[in-house]
């Protein structure tokens, strides 16, 4: 699994059992990883649009599309 991947797994993961989205902080302790590897795949993940960070503090995730291969007329 590729980097960016696993950190998209490890936040969903963590919505699911805590439903609280984890900081980069988080994710980065989680996997054993640098907060700077951590914030620039939080990056690429919203340049997907798989998550969206909050407004001025991009370490935390405002909205993560949980589905993103369904297609829905409203997503």
């Amino acid at each position: 699994m590729d980097f960016d991947t696993a950190v998209k797994m490890n936040l969903y993961e963590t919505i699911v059992r805590t439903t609280q989205a984890p900081t980069s902080a988080d994710v980065a302790e989680s996997l054993r990883a640098s907060p700077e590897e951590v914030a620039a795949a939080f990056e690429r993940l919203h340049k997907k649009r798989l998550l969206v960070p909050e407004p001025g503090n991009p370490s935390r995730i405002r909205m993560a599309h949980l589905f993103p291969e369904l297609r829905h007329p409203f997503a």
